[in-house]
């Protein structure tokens, strides 16, 4: 009895269904030719295209669905009601829709439900007979490979083709864009070629031009392409966007300018022994604190060239080298002090012109040592040491940890030592700069600067939420210092291009941005193809991106070089990765055959840059 109430409701669910579909046949029918309209023309069939064809018709998706999902129950009742099987027959005869449009109504399900698979194997198929009817045109062109041939016909509305870094993509690109001219997809004026440099530029428009008289543009020839139509006038670019040299020697300017400024000072001399060489891989530490204990092992060099133990200490060191004042760096203290518990006693700093010492202790504002410190063991040491300067009468100094953490030390150390007649005589920025540099490459370091300076122009990042990233990085310590410099750094630079009146290469490229959202420039470009994907930044991503906005019909084809862009332009770790997430629906195309299954490459080439000193994972 049940199982016939069951039947019933079904059976009336199947009547209203079959009411929908008779009553709507014209659109149901619309719906269908629609996609086969698209199928059986002599095109690509995009992801796009059946992506919008299916959401255009989700209700019909949900009709059908239900339709045949009714059948299929009242199908399966039949055959346990057994008495009505007859009767059940012939009302499915009644109510089933007629058999020519019953077939179409299958299809459909078919393609709303597999339609991505229906059309791959269809693209495929076209692809082999676009090679047949056009070999004639691909055989005149550069040493195209089947597999090349194959790509230059692939039009996804997004295309990645990954290649090995010793493929020549230059044939891909130029086959590309003589395909889509031959096939009148589109005008020489709408095909938008970009590289990422005037040398590729260069060696690109070579073999291009005498085919297609496309010219082809870097992202700031483009840019400045834009701010001239938009505001009729061609941004003023400051020299050191032209001359690296000039640029670099203006860095190295600006370290000079700031190295009378202690602290400045010390976080560079500290960059340069601690973090400025590679540590190892990272990693291989498994937390924050075993890469802490692993610098707290490891000795700081000051200025006048002794190995400290702390940063605390670095700066007590360096301030009195820059100051000229004669420093001990733990010498044994004038008077025996040995015992068997503490052993032999050696002040941290003495001042011997003054009988003057000076003893760090590292703790907190509330007395606290640090983890890896046995507390009790540390302050009864601290005591003994305290107990030698009363018993001998001797001027004792002492500093805190958590001075150092205010950044109060070395004016407090200032003013107890003045109050002793204590006298400083500061050296000259040209003789602090001169020993920084025998200390430490400094060619070296303005050339991150320098790299830092492009990526985070070029970034969409704040620097507060990159300052985030590196203080929740495992290298944490390292990005940190860098970020500290490289802020007073970029203030410098900032100002000297607004004094100037000028911009560089990645204001050109924001200021284009802002000018196409505006809607001061009018997109044309039915495609975009980008040479040498692997150094794209975020800026020239949201470029591209605010392009098609504009024309959301702009289909786009990238080549990138696979693995490429590790540790060089502070692209994500792989490319693909950065090109899913910002172009979709796409097609990535691995040009050659050894590509794909590549995860022990990119592990060789993470523990490659891992220790690097540079930090470019903070910008994706």
């Amino acid at each position: 009895m049940l199982l016939f109430i069951v039947f019933i409701i079904y059976t009336v669910l199947l009547l209203r269904k079959h009411d929908i579909l008779n009553d709507n046949k014209h659109e149901f029918l619309q719906c269908y030719d629609e996609f086969i309209e698209k199928y059986e023309r002599d095109e690509y069939y995009t992801k796009n295209e059946y992506n919008n064809w299916r959401d255009k018709h989700n209700y019909f998706k949900r009709t059908i669905g239900d339709y045949k999902h009714h059948i299929e129950r009242i199908m399966k009742y039949r055959n346990k009601i057994k008495p009505f099987k007859k009767i059940i027959d012939d009302y499915l005869n009644i109510f089933r829709v007629s058999q020519e449009y019953e077939k179409k109504i299958n299809n459909l399900h078919k393609l709303f439900n597999n339609g991505l698979t229906v059309i791959n194997l269809r693209n495929k198929a076209f692809i082999e007979k676009e090679l047949e009817t056009n070999n004639e045109f691909f055989n005149n062109q550069d040493r195209l490979s089947a597999r090349q041939r194959r790509t230059i016909i692939t039009d996804e509305d997004n295309n990645l083709v990954v290649t090995g870094t010793e493929t020549d993509i230059t044939p891909t690109i130029v086959g590309k864009t003589r395909y889509i001219l031959e096939k009148g997809y589109a005008k020489p004026e709408e095909i938008l070629l970009l590289t990422f440099d005037a040398k590729a530029k260069d060696e690109l428009e070579e073999k291009i031009i005498q085919y297609t008289g496309i010219h082809a543009r870097t992202f700031h020839d483009f840019g400045n392409e834009i701010i001239e139509q938009a505001s009729d006038r061609l941004p003023s670019l400051h020299n050191t966007a032209w001359d690296d040299t000039v640029l670099q020697k203006t860095m190295e300017g600006f370290v000079k300018n700031h190295i009378m400024d202690p602290k400045f000072a010390n976080l560079v001399n500290q960059y340069f022994d601690y973090y400025l060489n590679p540590m190892g891989n990272p990693y291989e530490f498994e937390t924050k604190e075993e890469i802490n204990r692993y610098l707290k092992k490891l000795k700081l060099p000051t200025f006048r060239g002794e190995l400290v133990k702390s940063p605390a200490e670095l700066s007590i060191a360096n301030f009195f080298y820059f100051n000229n004042v004669n420093y001990l760096y733990t010498q044994e203290y004038t008077i025996g002090t040995y015992d068997d518990r503490h052993g032999l006693y050696k002040p941290d700093f003495t001042l011997s012109d003054h009988n003057i010492w000076i003893e760090h202790i590292e703790i907190d504002a509330n007395c606290n040592t640090g983890p890896d410190t046995n507390r009790d063991e540390y302050m009864d040491l601290w005591y003994w040491k305290r107990k030698i300067h009363e018993k001998n009468n001797t001027e004792l100094i002492e500093t805190y940890g958590y001075e150092h953490q205010e950044d109060t030390l070395i004016e407090s150390l200032r003013e107890k030592l003045l109050v002793r007649g204590v006298k400083y005589e500061p050296k000259s920025k040209k003789e602090i700069f001169k020993r920084l540099s025998t200390l430490g490459d400094v060619t070296a370091f303005t050339s991150l600067l320098i790299k830092f300076l492009s990526l985070y122009k070029s970034s969409t990042l704040s620097f507060h939420e990159i300052e985030e990233k590196a203080r929740n990085h495992l290298l944490s310590q390292r990005y940190v210092v860098f970020l500290e410099l490289f802020k007073t750094i970029y203030q410098d630079y900032e100002l000297l291009l607004r004094d100037s009146g000028s911009i560089d290469f990645e204001d050109v490229i924001y200021e284009a941005i802002s000018r196409i959202e505006k809607g001061e420039y009018k997109s044309k470009f039915k495609y975009i193809l980008v040479d040498g994907f692997q150094d794209i930044s975020q800026s020239r991503i949201k470029l591209l991106t605010s392009l098609i906005k504009q024309k959301p019909d702009t289909k786009t084809f990238f080549v990138g070089h696979e693995w490429r862009s590790i540790g060089f332009t502070g692209s994500s770790l792989s490319l693909v990765t950065i090109f899913e997430r910002y172009f979709v629906p796409f097609e990535i195309i691995m040009l050659d055959e050894t590509l794909g299954d590549n995860e022990q490459t990119l592990k060789r080439e993470l523990a490659k840059t891992a220790g690097s000193s540079f930090p470019w994972t903070l910008f994706w």
